[in-house]
């Protein structure tokens, strides 16, 4: 089950989907999804617990963090 968030002028869904293979060990993949677009794709990020029960302070950090690797990733296409 997942949390709500306010980040900026949205409200993100973020739900934890398991251990994370792609960052230092004891993270978890976490992927949050923007809640008034249905259609939009989730942006997965990484937490250093293995519950949501980060602060929101720390889950919009958390957001930031993993839009900014989107935008840097080669292999996403718009």
């Amino acid at each position: 089950m997942g949390r709500t968030f306010q980040y900026l002028n949205d409200k993100w869904s973020v739900e934890l989907i398991g251990l994370s293979h792609a960052a230092p060990a004891g993270s978890w993949a976490v992927q949050f999804k923007p809640v008034n677009d249905p259609l939009a794709k989730p942006v997965h990020g990484t937490i250093w617990k293995s519950d949501l029960t980060l602060s929101d302070d720390e889950l919009r950090e958390c957001l930031k963090l993993a839009l900014v690797k989107a935008l840097k990733d080669p292999t996403l296409k718009k």
